[in-house]
């Protein structure tokens, strides 16, 4: 069976169709489509998605009703997600070490209160 193609101008929805989007379809490079530098671009420039790690793993977080409001009010005020600014909390928390320690500490005056 031969491949298909839609030059056929007999087709009313050609009448909406530009005669570019038919070339880059077909794989046909328009005139003077080059990059602004003259260079092709190379495949180093695009981020290589083996190495953008995804947001794939679940927690279940209890906590406080009154502290559940604070971080959506939170939140709110910055216009982003709960789950955004607890990843990002919790992502500043662990890699600076000055934030460990202040936690450490806090979760040591706690215990001596109990």
């Amino acid at each position: 069976m031969a491949k298909k193609t839609f030059i056929n101008r007999d087709n009313p929805a050609m009448n909406f169709i530009s005669q570019a989007s038919i070339d880059a379809v077909e794989g046909k490079k328009p005139a003077g489509s080059a990059t602004p530098t003259g260079t092709e671009p190379v495949s180093q420039w695009y981020a290589d998605p083996k190495y953008i790690e995804k947001k794939t793993q679940r927690v279940q977080l209890i906590m406080q009703p009154s502290v559940y409001k604070d971080a959506k009010e939170a939140c709110g005020d910055l216009g982003i997600s709960l789950n955004d600014y607890m990843s990002t909390l919790v992502k500043e928390a662990t890699s600076n070490a000055t934030v460990r320690e202040l936690i450490a500490q806090r979760i040591a005056e706690r215990k001596e209160e109990r």
